[in-house]
């Protein structure tokens, strides 16, 4: 059995934000297909679970988003669009830019594809301690964010409230959550996952 063989690439159509590419490939047994994909002028984009050391609570966004027509309940996140920066250095703009704070520390969690069948769109996960307040939020002028703050404790009943609101809940969020439990406390959900 052969492996798959990309032959090569071409643009469908091209717009401001986002462009529509096709890929010829060979398949495993030898034969010619092509897969349509959306791809973005940037590549990855990053997503941050954001903490609250002092006040032991973990902070969100909320926006109306066009695709899904319905608001969405979504990390602090964005796509790289300052040049030449780091993803560390796009996440701290990103948390001032949405929820006003600066960000104290910065550590890595993940990176995957976004949706691998549709883009080649890559995330970045990041989990930030916060402590300052910064002076505003400095969004674009259609941007409409609500921010939310949730003590650490209520964080999966309010996540279920929020479905039951019909408020769409990211995947992000139950990833991050899933992470930042695993590093608080690895051996529990290991015993647990054992147990079940």
């Amino acid at each position: 059995m052969e492996k798959i063989k990309i032959l090569w690439e071409e643009m469908i159509h091209k717009w401001k934000f986002l462009s529509q590419k096709s890929v010829n490939y060979q398949d495993k047994n030898g034969d010619k297909k092509s897969w349509e994909f959306a791809t973005r002028e940037n590549e990855w984009a990053v997503w941050a679970l954001v903490e609250h050391m002092e006040k032991k609570s973990f902070f969100f966004v909320e926006q109306y988003r066009i695709p899904v027509q319905n608001r969405v309940l979504e990390l602090v996140a964005g796509i790289c669009d300052i040049k030449n920066a780091s993803k560390e250095e796009v996440v701290s703009a990103e948390i001032r830019e949405e929820i006003w704070y600066r960000a104290d520390k910065i550590n890595f969690l993940l990176s995957s594809p976004n949706s691998a069948g549709l883009t080649d769109e890559m995330w970045h996960l990041f989990r930030s301690e916060i402590s300052w307040e910064t002076l505003g939020q400095k969004l674009w002028t259609s941007e409409e964010i609500e921010i939310i703050e949730i003590d650490k404790p209520d964080v999966f009943k309010f996540l279920q409230e929020k479905q039951s609101e019909w408020i769409f809940v990211s995947k992000s969020i139950y990833a991050a959550l899933a992470l930042y439990l695993y590093n608080q406390a690895p051996l529990v959900l290991e015993s647990l996952l054992q147990e079940n």
